[in-house]
């Protein structure tokens, strides 16, 4: 997802595909992002973890609006397509 893909871009700022203490990330917003996205424990934040997180926010809007779910796998760390999927610019025209 493209949303996906700036967020790991904006907080990976080590580089190194993962969001964790590392990167410039305030703590209090590293935790809160640990503690909502982390799915195996491991203190960090993959690239495929951020997805799922991000995809269940977005299918949990959707929910709220009436509209069906979005669906997207995510593996190797990128994912090929998102079925009905919002891009930024619809997720901004939402905001």
């Amino acid at each position: 997802m493209e949303y996906t893909e700036y967020l790991m871009d904006y907080y990976d700022t080590s580089s190194d595909s993962m969001i964790n203490p590392e990167d410039l990330i305030d703590e209090e917003h590293y935790e809160e992002l640990v503690g909502m996205c982390d799915q195996n424990f491991d203190g960090s934040v993959s690239f495929c973890e951020l997805h799922d997180c991000v995809l269940a926010a977005e299918n949990a809007w959707r929910a709220e609006c009436g509209m069906g779910d979005a669906y997207c796998t995510c593996g190797n760390d990128s994912y090929e397509y998102c079925e009905y999927e919002w891009n930024c610019l619809d997720i901004m025209n939402l905001t």
